[in-house]
């Protein structure tokens, strides 16, 4: 059995969907050619890739509900995804690579049924992915670039049994921060303190014995007597030695 080609009802022209003008374009989205036999109407496409463009992503944009093909990527668009762009129902393709997006990729992006392409990499995008639906199908390059995404088709796991919705971030990324800033204050008092028994270690004799010199000739003589009962012990135990050896 032939499969019914998917219609665009959003745009169609003519007086009905026997009237169309028969004509085709061959469209190249992502390295995949498709070739389309009917009127424009089934290809609606915005491609503003490799721009200087900048400022938030626009909720404006999902009200264009009859998209099939939306490429941003490689600006410097930031914000965050809108939850709207559900709304974009007969969307085929969605590139938003190489942008500044943060936050989480929307739930509602599960809804988009007919998305056969996605590309989010290169951004600063966070929390677990959608896994509903097509999210399934898509590998890790279409997510990779993104150190605060979590879950599959990522390799990074994301952390369980958190309360506070930890879980949804990947798995000890936040206790190792904590951990990196713990071991720093301890790192830091350690070497501060050091400092500070070595400056008391050196000054404080000093100051002893310039406020009361007479402790200085007594230490000093103390120092002198115990130097000169070593060096006695130690010659005495060579003498012994080569006693010994002697006999």
């Amino acid at each position: 059995m032939a499969q019914q080609q998917k219609v665009n009802h959003y745009l169609l022209y003519g007086v009905d969907e026997s009237h169309n003008y028969q004509e085709n374009i061959h469209v190249t989205i992502n390295g995949l050619g498709l070739t389309y036999t009917r009127t424009l109407s089934l290809l609606t496409s915005i491609d503003l890739s490799g721009n200087n463009l900048s400022g938030e992503l626009s909720e404006q944009i999902t009200r264009l509900v009859g998209l099939e093909v939306l490429n941003l990527s490689r600006n410097h668009i930031s914000g965050q995804i809108p939850d709207s762009i559900s709304e974009l129902h007969e969307l085929l393709s969605l590139d938003l690579s190489g942008n500044r997006l943060s936050g989480p990729i929307p739930q509602s992006i599960t809804s988009l049924t007919f998305l056969g392409n996605l590309n989010v990499s290169n951004n600063n995008l966070s929390g677990k992915i959608p896994s509903a639906n097509q999210m399934s199908t898509f590998n890790a390059s279409s997510f990779a670039g993104n150190p605060g995404l979590c879950g599959d088709p990522l390799a990074v796991k994301c952390g369980k049994g958190s309360n506070n919705g930890d879980d949804n971030y990947p798995d000890g990324g936040r206790k190792a921060d904590e951990d990196d800033n713990s071991n720093g204050f301890v790192d830091n008092w350690f070497y501060m303190s050091i400092g500070v028994g070595f400056a008391v270690g050196l000054l404080l004799p000093y100051l002893v014995f310039a406020m009361k010199r007479s402790w200085g000739g007594v230490y000093f003589a103390f120092v002198d007597g115990t130097a000169y009962r070593l060096s006695s012990e130690k010659m005495q135990a060579a003498m012994r030695r080569r006693t010994r050896e002697k006999h």
